[in-house]
């Protein structure tokens, strides 16, 4: 390969390349999904039988559960019935009581028919009538005493009866109501309970027919993919783009021609915008093993420590930004941006400096000291650091590098800036803000600048990016670690408040590691991308009047510069190119054909 392309010809290939590793990668998923649909299909039968055992279940369980409370309720209308029986038994010995009381009356009516005979007797016998009146005194005496006993008697009989009768009574409201407060009961329960086994019967039969519609739209969704599939092998849909894939292949699609061409492969458009890589030698499509494999021997290529010049590339970044920086704001020619420098970071390959030996830096030597690290020197603890906290795929390491030396350096410009205005931020989150949010602007104005000077026939170094080639690269990178990330609700909220505040809401950084730190600066780094006037306002803000403690106090923002979710947000950057935008450029497209 290292006889066909140059580096920067091969890194721009293997961008384009990539979004057929990303189809790839997508059908494999795909069959997976299959896979897993065909297993939750079968899991489903299994649910259904299971549910079938489950119903039957319920149902002889419910048919035993309403014997029993059938049996209860039965035994105890057999105690209700004993307790009436002794109840009546009551009752019979207080008519007895009456009875008793009814014969004592009688006698007591006797009683004074004699006395009323005695009566008549002492008034005939005149001889014995004192003595006949003083017996029949005390007669009358005991008799008035035992009516009296015999009268209270009988009242207190009587009212005996009558509480007995009473308490009969409610005694046998109380069971009647007993009676149907406990059938009524027994019913709302025997219906409750077939309501919530009914509910809990329905709800398991709705789930499983919403898990079964979606699978069956996943399914649809993979038969559709697998007929574009056979129409046209392994293809890119440039109609499915994000911008910036979208306008890396109008900007760069006759160099990649002219690149394949040196291969034998050449750029075909199909119906339906399906771009395919023909072999003219063979006059067929490439399949998925002569891409990967193609694919293989660039990274091989390009994973080489002497391949790219980082110190050549850092200082032609910092050049160029400090011409835009002093043409935007001249107040700045004071502090001196001529005496900028960079260095290389010597990496000291220990576990608690692996943060520092992969990352950028400034501020050294009064504010004129950019420093850079140096994959060439990286130990193979520091390669898989960086993989596993930020790269979008493995062995890519120098390549990634190449790229983040011209994303990262005007970054560390803005915070050389900083230390010479003597700002200060105890937070260090305002700086971070500031810094990445105006990295992304600049960069683009970088290329546009150096394509000035193309079309004007100027000395230019061989630059090897485009600003499409290394936006593409630059989305890449931070869809891919968003995806790490999207689940962390409590993380991305804090970086929405970092942005949306302009970097006054400070995020809990202690509790962020190295690759969380790094998704957000540069996803606001992309962002907050604007066009040359947007620039000048945002530089304007950051350093034309502010010194001094930053957080102090939070400025007014101007209008231009503010962020806007319905434009710049990553959802919006990363999500296909509108229907509008494909028309326009459609022609340019098929004329590879």
């Amino acid at each position: 390969m290292e006889k066909l392309f140059y580096p920067f010809e091969a890194s721009l290939l293997l961008t384009f390349l990539d979004r057929y590793q990303n189809q790839i990668e997508n059908i494999n998923e795909n069959q997976n999904l299959n896979q897993n649909l065909n297993e939750n299909q079968n899991q489903n039968q299994n649910l259904n039988e299971n549910q079938n055992q489950i119903e039957n279940q319920n149902q002889n369980q419910i048919q035993n559960q309403n014997q029993n409370q059938n049996e209860k309720q039965n035994q105890n209308l057999n105690e209700n019935q004993n307790e009436n029986q002794n109840l009546n038994e009551n009752q019979n010995q207080n008519q007895n009581q009456n009875q008793n009381q009814i014969q004592n009356q009688n006698q007591n009516q006797n009683l004074n028919e004699k006395q009323n005979q005695n009566e008549n007797l002492n008034q005939n016998q005149n001889q014995n009538q004192n003595q006949n009146q003083i017996e029949n005194q005390n007669l009358n005496q005991n008799l008035n005493q035992n009516q009296n006993q015999n009268q209270n008697q009988n009242q207190n009989l009587n009212q005996n009866l009558n509480e007995n009768q009473i308490e009969n009574q409610n005694q046998n409201e109380k069971q009647n109501q007993i009676q149907n407060e406990n059938q009524n009961q027994n019913q709302n329960q025997n219906q409750n309970q077939n309501q919530n086994e009914n509910q809990n019967l329905n709800e398991n039969p709705n789930q499983n027919l919403n898990q079964n519609q979606n699978q069956n739209q996943n399914l649809n969704q993979n038969q559709n993919l697998n007929e574009n599939q056979n129409q046209a092998s392994f293809f890119w849909d440039i109609s499915k783009a994000n911008q910036f894939e979208f306008f890396f292949f109008i900007k760069h699609k006759k160099d990649l021609q002219s690149l394949l061409k040196k291969l034998g492969i050449s750029i075909k458009i199909q119906e339906k915008s399906l771009i395919v890589l023909f072999d003219e030698e063979k006059k067929e499509i490439l399949n998925e093993e002569q891409i990967l494999k193609l694919i293989s021997k660039l990274e091989e290529y390009l994973y080489s420590k002497d391949v790219f010049d980082y110190e050549e590339l850092t200082n032609t970044v910092i050049e160029y930004t400090k011409k835009i920086v002093l043409s935007l704001c001249p107040y700045l020619e004071s502090i001196d941006l001529n005496k900028i420098y960079s260095v290389a970071i010597v990496p000291f390959n220990e576990k608690w400096s692996l943060d520092n030996d992969i990352a950028f830096a400034a501020g050294g030597d009064f504010g004129n000291q950019i420093a850079y690290p140096n994959p060439k020197i990286f130990s193979q603890e520091l390669i898989d650091f960086w993989e596993e906290m930020c790269a979008t795929r493995p062995k890519r390491v120098y390549l990634d590098y190449a790229y983040r030396c011209v994303r990262s350096t005007p970054h560390e410009f803005m915070h050389a800036i900083q230390c010479k205005l003597k700002q200060e931020d105890p937070s260090l989150w305002i700086f971070e803000h500031d810094a990445s949010r105006l990295s992304g602007s600049l960069v683009k104005a970088i290329f546009e600048e150096i394509e000035q000077e193309q079309k004007a026939k100027k000395n230019v170094k061989n630059f090897f990016f485009s600003f499409e080639h290394l936006a593409i690269n630059w989305i890449d990178e931070i869809v891919s670690n968003h995806l790490k990330f999207k689940n962390n609700t409590d993380f991305i909220n804090q970086y929405h408040d970092w942005r949306n505040s302009f970097g006054y809401k400070t995020p809990q950084h202690q509790k962020m590691n190295y690759g969380q730190r790094f998704y957000m600066k540069h996803r606001v780094a992309i962002e907050g991308i604007r066009d040359r006037i947007g620039l000048k306002s945002h530089l304007d803000f950051c350093f034309k009047e502010r010194c001094g403690d930053i957080s102090i106090k939070k400025p007014v923002i101007p209008i231009e510069i503010n962020f806007r979710e319905d434009t710049h947000s990553l959802n919006v950057l990363a999500k296909s190119i509108s229907e509008e935008i494909f028309k326009k450029y459609k022609k340019d497209i098929f004329e590879l054909n």
